[in-house]
């Protein structure tokens, strides 16, 4: 018991405080925090409290020892006493008292206060802004290496065209170089002289290629901030470049370019003198074709090709799509091997297939003359075809599945506290004779959008609390979300959202932590799946996660989904609900939305469409895949004019044959049509080669998904496609029908 000392006159919280004899240390009512309402009252019958009072049991005695002494406390115990029965997820201490004699400065309180609070429990962080900034302006996306990535089949197809142009232009200086070794200059010497002259050739080309590189680079650009603004969802992307990475530019293009001009002058200088003479340039080599070698390729990719179509039929998700787009390209791989080897020796027939048309079976025959020119040209349209064909399937689409099946998501800006099962059933009663819909809230951390459609790396990503109810009710429900990777565990294949919950009770251990697959691996940039840990840090505390299963394309990018004690455990600051999905039956979505967010528009309460939140997610791949057909249609652009150049240097070479023919009754225009048809078959056989085996990718996982092809954009781009490479094939045919008669017959 501990005496009181009465004050000189009642206690009020309007009048200062003033005793006649000296007061003891209980004797202060400023031990109780000030509450306005409460403490700031001069009668008990005045209170406004937040809960609940029976007045009818408040005695004289109490009125006049309030009247006395006000919020002067009645009773202590002991502070571990106090912090086992009211310590709260918020905290164990509500108050400091400090004695007077050890704090006599502002300073010495200071220190007090910092050796008995944790700042860091209360809220208090200081966060190195700028320091997070320079971090997150590094951004998820490397977007120099996805344009070398994405331009590396356009570097090859012009790889391919350099070289044809210039065994084009070493057709025509063959004579030349026949000449030169004739009167005894060198091999090594010739090489010399030529890669000089080309080489400076090249550095000129690669002078110009760098200032067309930096106006592709600003088109490209120009391209993601306007017509594909849906991959970055930013406008203010903007355009740089250095010197060094130009001169870094210049020196690759020249050097790759030296390298394939060495590889062709070599080849041409192998030739004897009397093959150069007579104008002729075959291809260097003069070795077997290696039957046994090829035999193999195809054997290894047709039994690879089947591999990985089992691995798809065995798979979902994105695995699916990449096993068959990966057999597909197995296919063609084989499809190119019995090609080679049909035009260095035809193992099998192909008259039945031409008719009796002469010139059809002519122009077929005519693709064995120059195997390794024909292969080129084929393999190129036919890559082409493929890979415009494959990545124009792969367009994603909403779906069940993404959307878990809810209509509505919604997010309000300040918590809500409402018992749903209570206020809003109703609500939806009066409104549309609805028993109301399937309302899940979820806590939520604000913090960094970790989805793909944010160009900066997040450091401190939205935290979502997922409660029980909602993984019960997923366990129940027909429709889920699609995942694209779980724990093997029989009770969390009945019901993967139980991985939240499980092993919550250990202690340190990482919390299990949900995320969309791409939200871990293009954002956080975790590659190792479930089961792998990483840190985060939250309030300047760090907390450690274990990634313990990935959806896959759905609503939930960007955010960490735990489960919600950890939430409460990890943020007791976080109170209330401020996430939420919504379920409802077809032809009331409207009215349920309406309804939710009159009822909640004094807390910001907002819904959208959950199906057009998926699709703009998934517009960022849409739109990396449209960015990757463009090129690959740039690619298919010069493969048809390496068609042209290839048909073009037939028409050189053979211009003497084809004088010939025409002394003896050929006419011009017949001879023509012939060069035509030679090249409307190879721009046919690539075509089609690489279109039957992208179908072969993409039609088994179309019918999986359920996704509709795009058969009608597939037909218009591929007949642009041909009408392009027969028009070059029309460049070869004036040609023919330009040669000199007489001239081409003396050489003969």
């Amino acid at each position: 018991v501990t005496p009181l000392t009465a004050p000189a006159q009642p206690y009020f919280p309007d009048r200062k405080l003033v005793f006649r004899d000296r007061p003891t240390l209980a004797n202060d009512p400023f031990l109780t925090p000030p509450v306005r309402g409460f403490t700031d009252q001069d009668s008990i019958n005045e209170w406004d409290v937040p809960f609940p009072v029976d007045y009818d049991r408040v005695t004289p005695k109490d009125e006049a020892y309030w009247q006395q002494y006000a919020t002067t406390p009645k009773a202590f115990i002991s502070l571990k006493r106090g912090r086992a029965l009211w310590a709260s997820r918020l905290g164990k201490t509500t108050s400091w008292r400090i004695e007077s004699q050890s704090a006599t400065t502002p300073e010495a309180v200071a220190r007090v206060l910092e050796k008995e609070i944790d700042w860091q429990a209360v809220g208090v962080v200081i966060h190195p802004l700028r320091q997070r900034q320079m971090a997150a302006s590094k951004g998820t996306t490397p977007f120099g290496v996805l344009f070398l990535s994405l331009s590396m089949f356009v570097i090859a197809a012009a790889l391919m065209l350099v070289a044809l142009l210039f065994r084009l232009a070493m057709l025509q200086r063959s004579k030349q170089m026949g000449i030169c070794m004739a009167v005894g200059f060198r091999r090594r010497r010739l090489l010399q002289w030529f890669m000089r002259e080309e080489l400076l050739v090249a550095i000129d080309g690669g002078v110009v290629g760098v200032l067309a590189g930096v106006a592709y680079a600003r088109l490209m650009v120009w391209l993601l901030t306007t017509v594909w603004v849906g991959a970055i969802t930013v406008p203010f992307l903007r355009f740089h470049a250095s010197g060094m990475s130009l001169t870094a530019g210049l020196a690759a293009g020249v050097l790759v370019c030296g390298l394939t001009l060495l590889g062709t002058v070599r080849g041409a200088l192998k030739l004897p003198p009397l093959e150069l003479l007579r104008g002729r340039l075959e291809w260097a080599g003069g070795r077997p074709v290696r039957r046994w070698l090829w035999w193999g390729l195809i054997i290894v990719s047709g039994l690879g090709a089947i591999a990985l179509a089992v691995v798809a039929a065995q798979s979902g998700g994105m695995a699916q799509a990449g096993s068959f787009v990966g057999a597909g390209f197995l296919l063609l791989t084989a499809s190119l091997g019995s090609l080679w080897l049909w035009l260095h020796g035809r193992p099998f027939r192909v008259d039945p297939l031409l008719g009796e048309s002469p010139l059809w079976r002519w122009a077929v025959r005519s693709l064995t003359r120059h195997p390794r020119r024909s292969m080129l040209t084929v393999g190129l349209m036919g890559a082409s075809s493929f890979l415009i064909v494959a990545l124009g399937a792969f367009q994603m689409q909403p779906t069940e599945q993404g959307t878990g099946g809810f209509e509505w998501m919604g997010e309000s800006a300040v918590p809500i506290y409402a018992d749903w099962r209570a206020e809003i059933e109703p609500l939806f009663v009066r409104r549309v004779g609805f028993t109301g819909p399937q309302v899940y809230p979820f806590r939520l951390r604000d913090g960094d959008n970790a989805a793909c459609t944010n160009l900066y790396r997040p450091s401190q990503p939205r935290v979502i609390g997922v409660p029980p109810a909602f993984i019960e009710a997923m366990g129940k429900r027909q429709q889920d979300f699609q995942w694209g990777a779980l724990p093997r565990d029989h009770a969390v294949a009945q019901n993967p959202w139980r991985v939240l919950i499980d092993k919550q009770s250990e202690k340190n251990a990482p919390v299990p932590v949900v995320l969309d697959r791409n939200t871990a691996m293009y954002s956080l940039q975790l590659y190792g799946g479930v089961g792998e840990e990483f840190e985060l840090t939250y309030d300047g505390r760090p907390i450690r996660f274990r990634v313990a299963g990935l959806l896959a394309d759905s609503i939930l990018q960007g955010v960490l989904l735990i489960g919600e004690a950890n939430f409460q455990r990890l943020f007791p600051n976080e109170s209330g609900y401020r996430f939420f999905l919504v379920d409802v039956p077809e032809g009331v979505e409207r009215q349920i939305k309406e309804g939710l967010e009159e009822r909640f528009s004094d807390e910001g309460l907002e819904f959208v469409s959950a199906r057009k939140v998926l699709a703009q997610l998934l517009a960022v791949q849409n739109t990396y895949l449209q960015t990757f057909q463009a090129l690959g249609a740039i690619g298919l652009l010069l493969g048809t004019l390496g068609l042209g150049v290839v048909q073009l240097r037939n028409v050189l070479e053979r211009r003497r044959e084809l004088a010939l023919l025409q002394a003896i009754g050929f006419r011009r225009g017949r001879l023509a049509g012939m060069v035509f048809r030679e090249n409307v078959v190879l721009l046919t056989v690539g075509l089609g080669v690489g279109t039957l085996c992208a179908g072969v990718a993409v039609l088994p996982y179309q019918w999986a998904s359920g996704n509709t092809l795009p058969l009608g954009r597939w037909l218009i781009l591929l007949f642009a496609i041909w009408l392009v490479g027969a028009a070059a094939g029309l460049g070869a045919m004036r040609a023919v029908m330009r040669l000199p008669l007489l001239a081409n017959l003396r050489n003969e």
